[in-house]
């Protein structure tokens, strides 16, 4: 295999590294960030009526 295939070869996969990368990124902050509001949500609440000080 030439120089020139390797190094296309290797664009290629960063490529792809970098794509999947990003959706790994949105899917985890998208999965967790409703889960984080909800419970901040929660304490305040317990805060507002008195139950936590």
């Amino acid at each position: 295999m030439s120089f020139r295939e390797k190094v296309a070869y290797g664009m290629g996969d960063a490529g792809c590294n970098m794509i999947g990368g990003a959706i790994m990124l949105f899917l985890n902050y998208w999965s967790t960030m409703p889960a984080v509001t909800q419970l901040l949500k929660g304490i305040r609440f317990m805060i507002r009526i008195g139950i936590l000080v």
